[in-house]
């Protein structure tokens, strides 16, 4: 079992394949997972226009995984590189898990 397996099965635990959406308006796939201090949550974006929805999130101090497996290539890319941005600016944390998957971590101010 890879990597990716093992996240979609933390993040899905009940069910394979299937689509959630976190609200009405958010179109992208996601699955909310309390981790304790934050909330943190799976997309897999379709666009680019989606990204702002991912934005939003991380700038309201929850934690992103995202999967862009069903994106083009040059839109994923737009996407990666935006929200990298969005890490500096938060001075936040983004890992490549695999090659189509990736976390972006924003830090925790509880102290």
């Amino acid at each position: 079992m890879g990597l990716y397996d093992k996240i979609k099965n933390k993040v899905f635990p009940d069910e394979k394949d299937v689509l959630y959406y976190s609200d009405e308006k958010d179109k992208t796939s996601s699955k909310q997972q309390d981790t304790g201090h934050s909330k943190e949550s799976f997309f897999a974006p379709t666009s680019f226009s989606q990204t702002r929805i991912l934005a939003d999130k991380l700038k309201s101090g929850k934690d992103v995984i995202i999967d862009v497996t069903n994106m083009d290539k040059k839109d994923a890319l737009r996407m990666i590189d935006f929200l990298g941005g969005v890490m500096y600016t938060l001075n936040g944390d983004m890992k490549k898990l695999n090659k189509n998957v990736f976390e972006f971590s924003v830090p925790n101010d509880e102290k």
